[in-house]
């Protein structure tokens, strides 16, 4: 008598061996490594971990004298949703994208830990993520979380400063990938 396990079949598709998958991924990461994708891309995360954290450059694009220091840590953890969203967006195998964001991290964890411990500690990041994935042009929403997360959910100034330091800095990180050549 047959039972009713046997009688259903769910998968559909090709098995593969999970030997397999981790033999492919094994040969990728080598050849990334043996043309020197791998250190391009924890170059590229050190680099823009000096953005972030850094006292110029992207960081005090459209910054005004009188912005309080609030409005500096929101635009960190503006710019560091940037490198995490590019990162899904501009890769295109999760090896690079790991690599990068593993050293952006290390990085800032060396050399602005407290920067670090706020950027784990922050809450900003799923204003950001909401944006992107309800929208198919975030940006407005965007700088709409960005004044919200200084405090000033109305000043479209700060709305405005928020979707254009967003668009630069996503604007910067995908020329900076493509000259370096880096899937």
């Amino acid at each position: 008598m047959r039972t009713q396990e046997e009688d259903v079949k769910i998968f559909t598709g090709t098995e593969t061996d999970p030997a397999d998958e981790g033999e492919r991924i094994a040969a990728r990461l080598l050849g990334y490594q043996s043309r020197g994708v791998l250190e391009q891309t924890r170059q590229l995360g050190a680099f823009l971990a000096g953005e972030v954290a850094g006292s110029f450059g992207e960081v005090e694009f459209g910054k005004d004298a009188s912005e309080n220091p609030e409005m500096l840590r929101q635009r960190r953890m503006l710019l560091t949703f940037a490198v995490l969203y590019g990162s899904e967006v501009y890769f295109t195998d999760t090896i690079l994208a790991q690599s990068m964001l593993g050293s952006f991290y290390d990085a800032l964890s060396t050399n602005a830990p407290e920067l670090y411990r706020q950027i784990n500690e922050s809450g900003a990041f799923s204003f950001y993520y909401l944006a992107v994935r309800r929208n198919a042009t975030p940006e407005q929403e965007i700088g709409r979380a960005f004044a919200m997360l200084c405090g000033e959910d109305n000043n479209t100034l700060l709305c405005e400063m928020g979707r254009a330091l967003y668009i630069r800095f996503m604007d910067k990180m995908y020329e900076t990938i493509r000259n370096l050549g880096i899937e």
